[in-house]
């Protein structure tokens, strides 16, 4: 059996041990699958410059309109949800 089949042979093996699997992919598939993009032309970033700010630090932190977005954002987006730890 060749190394490259070994490998092979090993990972399915794992995967089908495995209880939880994660597949950390790039960009190209989330956009695929209709989940926007931050920086492609009708990109998250693209369309809302301040959106980018909200990921960086520096920006957060020298910026009191960003933090204050930050917050509302936050709170809007948990309008009507109950808290896991609740349920």
């Amino acid at each position: 059996m060749t190394e490259a089949a070994q490998s092979h042979k090993l990972s399915k093996q794992w995967l089908n041990d495995a209880e939880r699997v994660v597949a950390l992919t790039g960009a190209g598939i989330s956009t695929d699958s209709g989940i926007p993009d931050f920086r492609g032309p009708q990109g998250v970033w693209t369309r809302d410059p301040d959106a980018e700010k909200l990921s960086d630090i520096r920006h957060y932190l020298a910026d009191p309109a960003i933090r204050k977005k930050a917050l509302v954002a936050r709170l809007s987006d948990q309008a009507g949800k109950t808290p896991c730890a609740i349920r």
